[in-house]
């Protein structure tokens, strides 16, 4: 994610950061609920992010670094922000997605049996429609088949 403010505060980077993940999540979940209020967000030394008074300056400590006389001095760049979610609701989630993967497996076996009978049954009606046709007078009856 590119273009975040230096001096942002931890609950406009959390939003920035969930509203850039959350299509993603519900992607590869499919929709399984996840609040904003539910993630830990971590720095990269996985110290949880908490807002302050002023809330302000939530990554900036990542992005100054110490500079000539001990001066701190902006670098630019990169820092990894963990959205952390909870194992109970991870677990949650992946219980959910085996059971949805479950459902679907024995519904497209359903599916199949039923196209399987379908097919079945089509044939089945040919052969009765093919062998209960007849043709001639009560003297000479003929019956036809494929």
């Amino acid at each position: 994610m590119d273009h975040i403010p230096v001096h942002i505060g931890a609950v406009s980077l959390k939003k920035t950061l969930y509203d850039a993940i959350i299509p993603r999540w519900n992607n590869w979940t499919n929709y399984f609920p996840l609040h904003i209020d539910q993630i830990l967000m971590r720095d990269k030394l996985w110290v949880i992010l908490k807002p302050s008074v002023p809330d302000c300056d939530a990554i900036a400590k990542h992005l100054f670094k110490p500079g000539k006389k001990g001066t701190p001095t902006f670098k630019s760049g990169k820092t990894l922000i963990h959205f952390h979610v909870p194992n109970e609701i991870y677990d949650a989630m992946l219980e959910k997605r085996d059971s949805d993967e479950l459902i679907a497996g024995k519904k497209a076996m359903v599916r199949k049996v039923a196209e399987r009978n379908v097919v079945m049954r089509d044939k089945e009606t040919e052969q009765s429609i093919a062998t209960d046709f007849t043709v001639g007078d009560s003297t000479c009856l003929q019956t036809l088949s494929y």
